[in-house]
């Protein structure tokens, strides 16, 4: 079975950030990479926790 390839877009809220943590465990998918929209948020703290949690 390949790997489904994921481009995800995400905004700075906590339940994005929690999407990014449990899209990198799923062992099915292939991250292509995660886009942060500044929509009612903090453009870099929102980066920063997105390059965090795809450690």
């Amino acid at each position: 079975m390949s790997k489904k390839l994921v481009l995800m877009d995400r905004d700075g809220a906590v339940d994005d950030y929690l999407s990014v943590v449990l899209l990198m465990t799923m062992e099915e998918v292939e991250t292509l990479g995660v886009i942060v929209t500044p929509a009612d948020c903090y453009i870099q703290p929102a980066v920063s926790a997105t390059r965090k949690s795809s450690i």
